[in-house]
């Protein structure tokens, strides 16, 4: 069995991992206010609708950040609208292999156009609702 001798100067090298945050965006400091269940439950109803997780929808709301809840049906829509992109996508990445199928792979190409165009629409009005 060989043993490996690591070096100080290997150790440094070999840095993986996520970097380092500067001190500005470092959160050094955290409050815990304390909530009864029907007001812990309306804000995890809220941060879900807006998409957002319970401690950084407090955060925006706390510091009056905005943040733009997704109307049920537009975010029906986009998860509807991503199974079939990816549907589309499994059907091009067939052609490739196939090798003989232009007009099809530029019509596919047209429909996730369509679908990007539809996708952005659809995540645009959202916004203007709110």
């Amino acid at each position: 069995m060989t043993t490996e001798i690591i070096s100080n100067e290997t150790k440094k090298r070999r840095k993986g991992g996520r970097p380092r945050l500067l001190n500005e965006e470092r959160r050094a400091f955290s409050v815990r206010p304390g909530f009864n269940e029907a007001e812990f439950n309306k804000l995890e109803d809220r941060a879900e609708a807006a998409g957002l997780d319970l401690p950084e929808f407090i955060r925006r709301l706390a510091l009056n950040q905005k943040f733009y809840a997704l109307p049920a049906i537009n975010k029906t829509a986009l998860v509807e609208l991503s199974r079939i992109g990816n549907n589309v996508n499994q059907i091009a990445r067939a052609i490739k292999l196939d090798g003989n199928a232009i007009a099809t792979q530029q019509t596919l190409t047209q429909l996730q156009t369509h679908l990007n165009d539809i996708a952005l629409q659809l995540s645009v009005s959202e916004s203007s609702e709110a």
